[in-house]
C-alpha cells in the first residue's frame, strides 16, 4: 500500500520546523528545533510517530498534512489518557 505522502506536497523538516511555533516562553526561537521534528519522526511521541520520507537527494521530508495528522493522533490519545485517569 502507498505512503500518504505519495500524493501531498513534500517540504523539508527544516522547512517544516520553520512553520511550527515554539511552546516554550523562555526560549529565544520562535520556532521549534527541526531536531525535535526528527525525534518525532525517528522516536515518536507518546507513540505516535511523525510520518516522514526521504527524497531525492537524501532530505527527510514530510507534508502538512502528515503534520496536522500527528497533532490529532496525539490529541486524540491525551484524550483517551485523561479519560482513563479520571475518578469520579
Amino acid at each position: 500500500m502507498p505512503s500518504t505522502l505519495d500524493s501531498e506536497p513534500l517540504i523539508t523538516l527544516d522547512e517544516a520546523a520553520a512553520l511550527i511555533p515554539s511552546r516554550r516562553k523562555n526560549t529565544k526561537s520562535k520556532t521549534i528545533s527541526v531536531n525535535t521534528l526528527w525525534r518525532y519522526a525517528q522516536v515518536g511521541y507518546r507513540g505516535v510517530r511523525l510520518e516522514t520520507v526521504i527524497d531525492i537527494g537524501g532530505a527527510r521530508c514530510t507534508s502538512l498534512a502528515a503534520i496536522e495528522r500527528f497533532r490529532r493522533r496525539i490529541a486524540a490519545g491525551d484524550s483517551i489518557a485523561q479519560e482513563a485517569t479520571h475518578v469520579n
